[in-house]
């Protein structure tokens, strides 16, 4: 193994390594005298200590020493097992990881061990004795000089493997089985062709010998297209099952997840002056690696949230006839495809009338409105809402209860809060295990296709005039027995005139709407890709699905759909109708070689009311203009064949086209990239990552006066 993935191994292993040292620790504060504990946590740094010293990491390996020192005297009873030296070992532990990162031998390495070695130093000096004896005190565990560092099974060995490469077996395996769907669709149409011809040829009437040669060529045909379809469909269930596979090698315990905010509850309650227990409850949930990482910040809020504002001080809590411990309990469980999280506190819950008054000083509700409890609770997730005057440092940071739900809603699920006064709060997630393979129902809307996660979807209904009943000014369709709001969803986009033939039902138990639809294709399988960092500011859009025959439909966000639908929230990426700059419709190019971002960008530009022409690169782009006129061009830099840059010179080049507007939407965001481009031609530049549809609508309206 070369030097360069074995120092990649190294700081993967060393950061799990870390996780292991913290949470080992805060287990022990909690059970002193779990001896395969203390076992583990001294095998950790251990083996930390020699490998890093192998590898060229001496201040690493110096402070891993210092803090296996530290950690010997406290678990064998050498020293008062007290939060001063708690508090060392986790500041230890930061250092070590902040080692991790800084170069070997540097001063800032340096600096980081001595100070290090000083506070331990000083402390081992200070401390007062245990109060039990040196005889009397535990035995610790000895090191097992062949322990493995991962558990094995007997079955095999454990093998690393990138999360990387993982993301990319996975996504082989899914695309390979939505080729197979489409394989096999071919295969029954190849099939009922031959039925077709069958009945043509008895019908024709021709002469027993034709006809008989003529049955048996189409019997051979047939077998040679049932045997295409057995393979094909056996190619598709090898697709599957390597598909499974894959998902399941990325599947992780939730457990470490979890563990993790253990350390942050313990300094913000030091920090705060509260005394806090974790409880966690888990029952082997696994969840997509993807997801975790998504759900560490989301998560980590909640937990800061509750020990911030949910959970009282000692006095308060004694007060109330309460315990001075307050009590968080993380739990996770496994529901089918589904991983249910919760975050609760036993503090004092939310007080819905302060959130109802609050919320009418903002102007979010009338005075004269009646709320639900569940509406009151609903208007914690609205932006920047807070009943606190002051923001606190210590959670959020002016990030609200909203983050939490847009980023939990990113990933496909859904988040509820339930709480008591004086009793405390809970707040439940919904996610999926993994989003690599999912089903979805495909809608069609002017002649464009778009994806809706099937989960979100309670059913599809034929829409029938004479059905459709008017309650309180407002068009409503019975679904199961009761009244849903019907609502259009091409106006969402800009387009009028869409004709509402099937409603598509979905929400959750609180918010239910039926959106109106001309059409929809069915439920299918896709691959999901995210989208660009350029396009996050999209709400109602949080992914793009990858279909059969290469199309590609965006994937809509439900709960934003609800959302805007029922009135709630306003979204800043949804256009009322079209946007006509001049009486005739302007013609756009659109050069991108993406296909994802190009049909993204070509649909926000078809709801601002232009004619789009799409063109995957410059090469292709200029044979269209010679061919065509157009008004503006919008193009990327970096694409196959002719970039960006030259299709600009170009187009400079040309007389006919010296006045026609050239925007410029790229990644390279450098002065020296923007600086090429307009220097070659270009009228203006957008760099991808500042994006958003509000931008390059006044720009394109700037340019086309």
């Amino acid at each position: 193994m070369i030097r360069h993935e074995l120092l990649e191994e190294f700081r993967t292993s060393t950061r799990e390594r870390i996780d292991v040292i913290t949470n080992a620790w805060l287990a022990l504060e909690k059970n002193k005298d779990d001896t395969d504990t203390s076992a583990e946590l001294m095998r950790s740094l251990h083996s930390l200590k020699g490998e890093s010293k192998m590898l060229g990491f001496p201040e690493l390996s110096q402070a891993a020493h210092r803090t296996e020192t530290l950690a010997l005297e406290a678990v064998g009873g050498h020293i008062a097992f007290d939060e001063r030296v708690g508090d060392l070992m986790l500041a230890a532990a930061d250092t070590i990881m902040a080692l991790l990162d800084a170069t070997p031998s540097s001063r800032e390495a340096r600096t980081l061990v001595n100070e290090l070695a000083v506070r331990i130093d000083a402390l081992l000096v200070e401390a007062q004795p245990s109060p039990d004896s040196r005889a009397d005190a535990n035995p610790l565990a000895p090191l097992d000089p062949i322990a493995k560092e991962t558990k094995k099974d007997a079955s095999g060995e454990t093998l690393r493997v990138s999360s990387n490469q993982f993301a990319v077996l996975t996504d082989l395996a899914s695309e390979s089985v939505i080729a197979h769907e489409s394989y096999l669709q071919e295969a029954r149409r190849l099939q009922e062709r031959v039925l077709h011809a069958t009945e043509l040829s008895i019908q024709a009437g021709r002469s027993a010998d034709a006809l008989g040669a003529l049955q048996a060529l189409l019997a051979d045909v047939e077998r040679e297209a049932l045997d295409h379809y057995y393979s094909v469909y056996d190619g598709s269930l090898q697709s599957r099952e390597l598909e499974y596979v894959a998902r399941q090698l990325r599947l992780v315990p939730i457990l470490g997840l979890l563990q993790k905010h253990m350390r942050a509850t313990r300094d913000l309650a030091r920090e705060l002056g509260k005394d806090v227990v974790v409880e966690v409850n888990d029952r082997d949930t696994v969840i997509d690696k993807t997801v975790a990482d998504r759900l560490a910040e989301p998560l980590l809020h909640l937990v800061r949230n509750s020990v911030d504002h949910g959970i009282e001080s000692p006095e308060v809590r004694r007060s109330r006839g309460k315990t001075d411990h307050g009590v968080l309990t993380l739990t996770a469980s496994q529901d089918g495809r589904w991983v249910l999280l919760s975050v609760a506190d036993d503090g004092g819950g939310v007080d819905r009338n302060a959130v109802q008054k609050r919320a009418i000083e903002r102007g979010l509700v009338s005075a004269s409105a009646t709320l639900s409890d569940d509406e009151v609770l609903a208007l914690l997730f609205r932006a920047g809402f807070s009943t606190r005057e002051v923001v606190s440092e210590t959670s959020g940071r002016g990030v609200g209860l909203d983050v939490v739900k847009s980023q939990v809603e990113a990933v496909g699920g859904h988040v509820r809060i339930s709480s008591e006064l004086g009793q405390g709060t809970r707040i439940d997630l919904r996610v999926p295990s993994s989003i690599a393979l999912a089903r979805v129902l495909v809608i069609e809307l002017d002649d464009e296709l778009y994806a809706l996660p099937g989960s979100a979807v309670e059913g599809v209904i034929e829409v029938e005039p004479d059905k459709i009943s008017v309650i309180r000014e407002r068009p409503m369709v019975r679904f199961r027995d009761r009244h849903v709001p019907l609502v259009p969803l091409g106006p969402m986009f800009g387009l009028t005139g869409t004709v509402t033939r099937r409603a598509v039902i979905v929400g959750d138990e609180n918010n239910v709407v039926a959106l109106g639809v001309p059409g929809w294709r069915g439920d299918v399988e896709v691959v999901v890709k995210p989208v660009g960092s350029f396009l996050k500011s999209l709400r109602l859009v949080t992914g793009a699905c990858v279909l059969g025959e290469s199309e590609v439909a965006p994937m809509l966000n439900p709960v934003e759909l609800v959302s805007l639908a029922t009135g709630m929230t306003t979204t800043t990426d949804v256009v009322t109708k079209p946007t006509i700059i001049e009486e005739t419709t302007k013609h756009i190019l659109l050069v991108e070689d993406s296909s994802i971002t190009r049909t993204m960008i070509a649909r926000i530009l078809r709801a601002l009311g232009y004619e789009v022409v799409e063109a995957p690169d410059g090469e292709a782009a200029a044979t269209i203009l010679s061919r065509r006129a157009v008004d503006l061009v919008l193009t990327d830099i970096d694409m196959p064949r002719m970039d960006g840059i030259r299709l600009v010179q170009h187009i400079r080049a040309k007389k006919a086209w010296k006045r026609l507007p050239i925007v410029v939407l790229s990644t390279r965001g450098s002065a020296e990239d923007q600086r090429r481009a307009l220097d070659a031609g270009a009228d203006a530049y957008l760099v991808k990552t500042d994006f958003s549809e509000e931008v390059l609508r006044d720009l394109i309206n700037s340019k086309l006066g």
